[in-house]
């Protein structure tokens, strides 16, 4: 009589929860956790993280850091800065009817030869023209790539949240022309896979509202075609009553007389 084969069942690995540290920049403290069977399975993840949890500072509620994690030891997970970003809330709030607004988005260099992708906001302090909106961009662009250019990556971090940097540039471009904000929308490592960073809130916000948009231009397209259809039969109409008049003359009668009806 043939023998039963033994049951072989896997292994159930346990899991644990391990701690994730913030950079010494916010002394190494806890910003979560993770559940996992072996704290490696960790390396190379990433994530944002609200700035005003670790500042516990108001003004910081509004700005988002993007925390990878680069190593463990003792079991606890280390990590660094690699992003940052301002909340699409907070851009929309600075935004008024008066103000022009230029985006602008570009790679700088820093000391330690790091590519920075960087994505900027100037609101003027009133409708201006074109030219000086273009002298603007240009004069924070040269401005900000030699001021990055002159510091590591880990100072630029620092420079950002603390609000320096955004200080320094707003000051620079009133010289040029009134600026009622300067803003950094968002910051980081050009080649990391950073998450959001292919599909930000911002732009989709900005897809919403084009689409929102999209009914009043067509309506708007709609009474063009209505009031150019009026004129042409009210042409028509004068033309057949006086066949002497010129058409010109014709064209404008017709047009006084949709003014009187309007």
């Amino acid at each position: 009589m043939a023998k039963a084969k033994a049951k072989v069942t896997a292994k159930i690995k346990k899991k644990f929860w391990y701690p994730i540290l913030a950079p010494k920049i916010f002394n190494n403290s806890k910003i979560g956790e993770i559940y996992l069977t072996e704290a490696a399975q960790a390396t190379g993840r990433s994530f944002w993280h609200g700035l005003k949890d670790l500042s516990e500072n108001m003004r910081d509620q509004n700005v988002y850091l993007c925390f990878k994690i680069k190593n463990t030891l003792n079991n606890s997970l280390n990590t660094e800065i690699i992003g940052y970003r301002l909340t699409p809330t907070s851009i929309k709030k600075m935004v008024r009817r008066n103000n022009d607004r230029s985006d602008d988005s570009f790679i700088v260099l820093t000391s330690d030869n790091r590519k920075v992708r960087i994505k900027t906001l100037i609101l003027t302090a009133h409708k201006t023209k074109h030219s000086n909106s273009t002298r603007l961009k240009n004069a924070m662009i040269k401005k900000l790539t030699e001021e990055v250019k002159k510091i590591n990556f880990g100072n630029l971090v620092d420079k950002l949240i603390s609000h320096k940097l955004q200080m320094e540039i707003k000051k620079f471009l009133t010289k040029i022309y009134p600026v009622k904000a300067f803003q950094v929308k968002f910051m980081g490592l050009d080649r990391e896979k950073i998450p959001g960073q292919e599909e930000p809130e911002e732009a989709v916000e900005e897809a919403v509202e084009e689409i929102k948009e999209e009914p009043k231009k067509t309506v708007k397209k709609a009474v063009k075609e209505v009031e150019e259809k009026v004129v042409k039969k009210t042409v028509e109409k004068v033309v057949e009553k006086e066949e002497k008049v010129p058409e010109e003359k014709a064209e404008k009668a017709a047009e006084e007389l949709v003014e009187k009806e309007e």
